[in-house]
């Protein structure tokens, strides 16, 4: 493999490396104002995840305070340390100006006086709502059971209510928070409590219930939530209580009511000083509250009627939702026995399945700690209840439970009331699964296999044994996607990670990095580097032979191969990010040796990244310094007249000297610098022309620029160069557009279009390198071409190669029958410009006429020719 070679199939690899990364990266050089604080930055270069990140749109060449003017300081800050100082930092912080959270890790790169910053980062702003929505989900929960907890000794509804609002209060941190008993007409306060300046008071009665507007009354009797942001505004008319809320300046509200039978009886209402939008686990929090609350008091009225009216207590039993047992302690020598059930209530037998009257207690909950026998014993002698919650085995459900004292002091009765909380439960341990394991094949997901990587690491630093991390990626996964259905795909990931659980040993960790990525952790291998990549290489193999066989999808088999990426650890100074990214690109270089295939991290495949991601930089950094320059190659016709010169692009490197363009211009298409670059060129190209039609001797001339397919199917390239062309006051005559034939193979109708408006201001269009690509004749026919350029690879042989003699032939009759001039390039011998001639091929280009030259060389090549 030739440099040139070997220098694309780098590039090659670097493109695919950050244009496919899910992370964001960028570079961009910080500024500094007079005092030496950083105070800006411009983007040097992004790629495509930087914009799905962050949602910024061609970063490229602008500062931050452009497209984020309220960019946060402390940003600033830590960009100017890193440099300045050259030390890497990695951090996790919200950027307020943007509305996201981002974990990143920022790094210099190149010279110190550059002061360039490179980032690489990921959009973690789910995780980061994810995680505060279960802390604020937890934060509710703990809130509610403690509430629960504050509430189930109280058997006055009163103290109840009061209970509860001021725990509401405090939480919210609301001005008012209270409880209004509705009277039997339905419109009158009777009483309450209400929870102010951290203090709770009665509420004064009878008057009547408030009613701002059309909204308040008729929603508390329809059983509807009420919430005002703001009541200056949204509420209207006068009411009883109007004045004192006016007096305590109170905006917000917001109300729950309680429905008994069809009426209003009660509702819970919160009030703030400032107006406040209500969001929705506020308001879900009020009826939680207002549930609960409403809850433990007909809990308190349960108990209580359980004790005064065996009627009540009869009513009450029949119709509530919650299971109760009435049990009997039995004691024998004054110790207690194994309680028995007097009687269940309809909702007990419901969920029990069975009536276990007359049955003892451990019969519904068995083996439970400590012993039902202890538990009534001590409730029927203290009198004071207890709370726990008891699984029952046999049914698979998770009840909660309260037991309490029935009757006076002297009953040796108590009451168990419980519920169903299994679903709650499984809720709970859902949510906790997915926070550590990927839903679909059931494996640990990114955040587990960092921390089980960490873990390894920590183990194999302690006892100098190797690791080893596989990255694997499914070959084709998209196609497969796309043609099948997601649903296959997800058929076809949960089979491969069976597979692999399968092939690994227990010890060993697989798991699902995200798409058609996994990661497996080994440890425990030799503690000499080469033994261990013999083995790890082993275990590699095993897994690609268990991932080749055939898959059963649907009905249909189906054969996928995967890329497999290895990385060793173990020494003191690896950390998880350096190792997933070794594992990371070693995969890249599986896939670029052709795929279904086992690549070991090497060092150099780390240096040709890094090269890359230099020349990148240079390319960026040149373009700024205008190193690059137009050369001019010239074309003569059948007579041996100059009729015009192609603009070739050379970089004038500061260190290396003049560059050719196959080792910027793959680079330059890759990053999307092509651009720029090109509108460089067409600025010179354009110019030259303006100068010259002031020449008799230099005004017939034409000048060809070659045009690459991202320049070209840039959106607006047509108005880009008709802008420069008017700019310049070049003949637009004058100006031929190369295009290759890549060109054609994205959109041919955009092609079409675009040609033509350029066409029609009389730019002509000359289709370079014919022969190398996939130009269809009726494509051909459709664009408004005047020629067609013979390639160089075919020109140069065509004495010598019968193949390349016939392949010219036939393209100079193919332009000839299509109306179509044709030009030669690389024409360096006499015999083969006469062979071209004699086979009606009447201009060209090459080192027979001249090389590309400067334009100083070409002013003197001018004055002489």
């Amino acid at each position: 493999m030739n440099t040139e070679e070997a220098l694309r199939e780098r590039e090659e690899r670097y493109r695919m490396l950050v244009e496919s990364i899910e992370q964001g990266f960028c570079v961009f050089e910080v500024l500094f104002d007079a005092d030496g604080r950083a105070s800006d930055y411009r983007w040097l270069e992004a790629n495509p995840a930087f914009e799905r990140h962050t949602g910024l749109i061609n970063p490229v060449g602008k500062t931050a305070r452009e497209l984020v003017p309220e960019l946060e300081r402390h940003w600033l800050v830590i960009y100017g340390r890193v440099a300045l100082t050259g030390a890497p930092r990695r951090f996790v912080e919200q950027s307020k100006a943007l509305g996201r959270w981002f974990a990143v890790e920022a790094f210099r790169v190149g010279k110190p006086e550059r002061r360039q910053v490179a980032l690489l980062f990921s959009d973690i702003t789910a995780r980061k709502r994810a995680e505060h929505a279960l802390r604020d989900s937890e934060a509710r929960q703990r809130f509610l059971l403690e509430l629960n907890d504050r509430l189930r000794p109280l058997s006055d509804p009163q103290a109840i209510m009061s209970a509860a609002a001021e725990a509401l209060g405090r939480r919210l941190n609301l001005a008012v928070v209270g409880y209004a008993d509705v009277g039997a007409d339905g419109q009158t306060v009777v009483g309450g409590g209400e929870y102010s300046d951290g203090r709770m008071v009665a509420i004064r009665g009878p008057h009547r219930i408030f009613e701002y507007g059309d909204r308040f009354g008729p929603a508390m009797h329809a059983g509807r939530d009420v919430a005002y942001t703001d009541i200056s505004t949204e509420a209207r008319g006068t009411t009883d209580g109007s004045e004192e809320i006016q007096a305590m300046e109170l905006r917000a509200a917001a109300a729950i009511p309680l429905i008994r039978d069809a009426r209003l009886v009660a509702y819970l209402y919160a009030m703030d000083t400032e107006p406040r939008a209500w969001r929705d686990h506020e308001l879900s929090l009020l009826r939680q509250v207002a549930e609960r609350t409403w809850a433990a008091v007909k809990r308190a009225n349960a108990e209580q009627a359980l004790r005064q009216s065996e009627a009540k207590y009869r009513a009450l039993f029949e119709s509530m939702h919650e299971g109760l047992l009435l049990i009997e302690v039995i004691f024998v020598d004054g110790e207690p026995v194994d309680p028995r059930c007097l009687e269940a209530n309809p909702a007990a037998i419901k969920m029990v399945g069975q009536d276990y009257t007359g049955h003892r207690l451990s019969d519904v909950w068995p083996q439970t700690d400590p012993t039902w026998s202890e538990m009534c014993d001590r409730v029927v002698r203290t009198g004071e209840g207890e709370h726990l919650e008891r699984w029952a085995r046999s049914l698979n459900t998770l009840f909660d439970v309260h037991v309490f004292k029935t009757g006076d002091a002297h009953s040796n009765r108590v009451a168990v009331l419980f519920h169903d909380i299994t679903e709650r439960e499984r809720a709970r341990e859902h949510i906790q699964f997915l926070a550590w394991y990927d839903p679909l094949t059931q494996l640990p997901n990114r955040r587990l296999l960092l921390d089980r990587l960490q873990h390894a690491l920590s183990a194999c630093s302690r006892n100098r044994h190797k690791g080893a991390v596989f990255f694997l990626d499914l070959d084709n996964f998209k196609t497969l996607n796309d043609t099948l259905g997601h649903d296959t795909g997800d058929l076809l990931l949960k089979q491969a990670a069976s597979r692999l659980c399968t092939a690994m040993r227990e010890s060993d960790t697989v798991g699902r990095l995200g798409g058609d990525e996994f990661v497996i952790i080994i440890e425990q291998l030799s503690d000499d580097a080469e033994a261990a990549a013999v083995q790890a290489k082993t275990v590699g193999e095993k897994i690609l032979a268990t991932l080749r066989k055939p898959y059963a999808l649907a009905g249909r088999e189906h054969h996928a191969t995967t890329s497999v990426g290895l990385a060793l650890f173990g020494d003191r100074d690896d950390t998880v990010d350096e190792v997933m990214k070794r594992a990371d690109l070693a995969m890249y270089r599986a896939k670029a040796m052709g795929r279904n295939t086992l690549q070991l991290f090497d060092p150099a495949m780390q240096a040709a990244v890094n090269r890359r991601a230099s020349l990148e930089v240079e390319i960026r950094e040149g373009l700024e310094r205008r190193e690059f320059h137009a050369y001019y190659q010239p074309q003569v016709d059948a007579s041996g007249r100059l009729s015009g010169l192609e603009a070739l692009a050379r970089w004038q490197h500061p260190r290396r000297g003049l560059i050719g363009p196959a080792e910027f211009i793959p680079m330059a298409e890759e990053t999307g610098l092509i651009i720029p670059l090109g509108r460089v060129m067409l600025e010179a190209v354009c110019e030259r022309l303006a100068t010259w039609s002031k020449t008799p001797q230099t005004a017939h001339l034409t000048l060809a620029l070659n045009v690459s397919a991202t320049e070209f199917h840039h959106p607006d390239f047509a108005q880009r160069v008709l802008d420069v062309i008017r700019h310049t006051g070049a003949n637009p005559q004058r100006l031929t557009l190369e295009l290759t034939e890549a060109v054609l193979v994205k959109d041919v109708e955009d092609a079409v279009a675009k040609m033509s408006t350029l066409s029609a201001q009389g730019v002509r269009f000359s289709l370079d390198d014919f022969g190398t690509g996939y130009s269809s004749l009726y494509n051909l026919r459709r664009l408004p071409l005047s020629e067609l350029k013979l390639d160089q690879r075919f020109v140069r042989d065509v004495l010598t190669d019968p193949s390349d003699a016939i392949i010219v032939r036939t393209m100079i009759v193919l332009a000839d029958s299509l109306g179509l001039a044709t030009i030669a390039e690389g024409v360096e011998t006499e015999a083969v410009r006469d062979y071209l001639h004699g086979n009606n091929c009447l201009a060209y280009q090459g080192y027979l006429f001249a090389p590309p030259l400067s334009a100083g060389k070409l002013d003197t090549f001018l004055r002489v020719a």
